[in-house]
């Protein structure tokens, strides 16, 4: 159930690869998005199916809680912890949150306990939290950037007090999802924090694991970018920039924190590429944040 669980969650992730990060992500060279089949080691391997990506995760999912009822086979084949790394990224998938945080969490006790190592699906358990967060702020941002982008037409005859109210729309959400690193909700800063403790190691066994996750950061940076971006636009368009201070010392800060971040990740993509920062995937990332 486990083997067929595994099968049925590559088929799954490479039908999302070609279908829902190719739009998201257009002419995005290979290995420049982020692909559970390269982090488990079954790029090219898994099967295609009739199914939809959503199919295949909720099959991985029950065959893998059908599984876990009788654990002890998992468990004396020390794969009981990789079996709760598959079942977190089937629930994260599907957006079951709670069950992916509680699976990643008793696979990394696990990995923490036994004696046969799992660096590459100990990466992935530890990430699952961040994995999260880079989902709902995403899902929880877009509505306000559409704004923006939508604004940028109309900017230059647009009233001061409709600017200042887009100003603070997206303030708040900047502060709420973007750049806070406090112990409660979920935000990229903090995100980025649990993804550079699980990618510390730089142990070969979990090199393509480490990249999945440096990869899905600059998702979210990408997510950051175009946030500062529009709003910056809208604000020199409308002439609110030029003409408030505090909206302008604002913007300028944040611009600066991205791009302290920006430079550091890409920095990290440069040293794990084969061709370094020649590379398509580092000319892919750099060109867009």
């Amino acid at each position: 159930m486990y083997q067929s669980a595994s099968t049925a969650f590559s088929s799954g992730a490479k039908k999302e690869m070609t279908g829902v990060f190719s739009s998201r992500f257009s002419n995005a060279p290979e290995g420049a998005v982020p692909t559970l089949n390269q982090a488990l080691g079954t790029n090219g391997s898994a099967e295609l199916s009739n199914l939809t990506p959503t199919a295949l995760y909720q099959q991985s999912l029950d065959q893998l809680n059908r599984a876990l009822k009788t654990p002890g086979p998992l468990r004396e084949n020390d794969i009981l912890g990789n079996a709760l790394t598959v079942k977190a990224l089937a629930a994260w998938k599907l957006k079951q949150y709670d069950e992916a945080e509680s699976a990643a969490e008793q696979a990394a006790n696990l990995f923490r306990r036994q004696e046969e190592t799992s660096p590459r699906d100990e990466v992935l358990a530890q990430s699952i939290p961040a994995l999260i967060t880079l989902d709902v702020v995403y899902d929880s941002t877009q509505q306000v950037i559409d704004q923006l982008k939508s604004k940028t037409a109309t900017a230059s005859s647009m009233e001061e007090s409709e600017a200042l109210a887009l100003f603070k729309t997206y303030q708040t959400y900047y502060d709420s999802f973007i750049d806070n690193d406090g112990s409660t909700g979920r935000s990229l800063s903090s995100a980025f924090q649990v993804m550079e403790a699980a990618t510390r190691s730089a142990n070969q066994e979990n090199k393509d694991a480490n990249q999945f996750v440096l990869l899905s950061q600059l998702t979210g940076l990408k997510n950051w970018y175009d946030g500062l971006f529009h709003l910056d636009n809208v604000m020199k368009l409308s002439g609110v920039k030029a003409e408030n201070a505090a909206v302008k010392a604002w913007i300028g800060q944040k611009k600066s924190r991205y791009e302290s971040l920006r430079l550091e990740r890409m920095e990290k993509l440069g040293t794990m590429l084969a061709d370094g920062e020649s590379s398509p995937v580092f000319s892919f990332w750099d060109s867009i944040l």
